[in-house]
């Protein structure tokens, strides 16, 4: 006969009232989960305040999570309180779900990416492979330094058009168009402390105007008012383009951010929109994966399609539409 060994005594007390806080934890978890959110409401009137717009997908997994267990635990009035948090992630979130009418169907074919490299990245010849393989008519590449420069020189076959801004921080900005290329220039916008690359590139549909994009990411005051000043300065200049206009690149900012806002005004389209939480960055690590890298259109109908890449070693992800030139746009 075999011999069932009860767990001391002295635990089960303490087990039990283990278990007991599961509820209290979920419940106050939940709720800080939530209240952050609703910080950012204010991210107009500080940079931190704006951090928290960034993360409504974590939010609302927080709430419902906690929602639930008070649900498990027949917390009947706990549940009802936590409720109203999962309003504004909500509101952040399903737009991202809801896919623009598709309003034509006659047109030119335009594929375009958009990939922050990451400078340090080692994986340099699976990035280029990759680039090949998704044969889109213009991509955009950030953070390439001159040994980027020289690894993408392996598509000028495909690609003998190309831009190249290297530099030795992580602002380098590179640009690969099967089309030519009609003019281009590097600048520094005002207020801004990094590069913005505009071209003009001639398509069968006629010429398009190209930005490549890559603020500073918002780690302090300062670098999150460069951000912002520098996203302003490319929301009234392209917004002044006539034609089809595509923006490209890590704006190191989500759609929800403050500083996305003056594009939006502008009239550009999102090309996630209606394709999910396109979390590009940090997608080793849920509580962090964030959409930060963008491909952003005016005068343009809906993207066809919107695809995230592989994991081809750096800390982003690759992006790539099927964008269509209408008569007209």
């Amino acid at each position: 006969m075999g011999i069932v060994m009860a767990p001391p005594a002295s635990l089960t007390p303490r087990m039990e009232t283990g278990f007991r806080k599961i509820p209290e934890i979920a419940f106050r978890s939940a709720c800080a989960a939530g209240l952050l959110a609703l910080v950012g409401l204010f991210g107009s009137f500080h940079w931190l305040a704006d951090l928290t717009n960034h993360f409504p997908m974590q939010a609302l997994g927080a709430v419902l999570t906690g929602i639930a267990i008070q649900l498990l635990a027949r917390r009947w009035k706990a549940a009802l309180v936590l409720s109203p948090l999962l309003i504004l992630p909500l509101v952040r979130v399903i737009p991202c779900y809801a896919s623009p009418p598709q309003l034509s169907s006659i047109g030119t074919d335009l594929r375009v990416c958009a990939f922050n490299v990451l400078i340090s990245n080692p994986q340099k010849n699976e990035a280029v492979e990759w680039v090949r393989h998704c044969d889109a008519d213009l991509v955009v590449l950030v953070e390439t330094d001159a040994a980027w420069c020289r690894a993408f020189d392996a598509l000028k076959d495909l690609y003998p058009h190309q831009l190249a801004k290297s530099r030795a921080d992580s602002f380098g900005i590179h640009l690969l168009s099967k089309h030519p290329i009609l003019s281009h220039q590097h600048r520094i916008p005002p207020g801004g402390l990094v590069p913005l690359l505009e071209a003009v590139v001639s398509t069968p549909a006629g010429p398009v105007t190209v930005y490549g994009v890559h603020p500073l990411p918002p780690m302090s005051g300062e670098a999150a008012r460069s951000r912002d000043a520098y996203l302003r300065h490319l929301a009234l200049d392209a917004g002044k383009k006539s034609g089809p206009v595509i923006l490209l690149g890590d704006f190191n900012a989500t759609p929800w951010s403050v500083a996305m806002r003056p594009l939006r005004d502008a009239g550009f389209i999102d090309a996630s929109k209606g394709h999910g939480h396109s979390a590009t960055w940090s997608r080793r690590n849920p509580l962090l994966a964030i959409p930060i890298d963008h491909i952003l259109t005016r005068n343009l109908p809906p993207p066809k399609s919107f695809v995230i890449g592989p994991d081809l070693g750096s800390d982003h992800r690759p992006i790539l539409a099927d964008l269509l030139l209408v008569p007209d746009a």
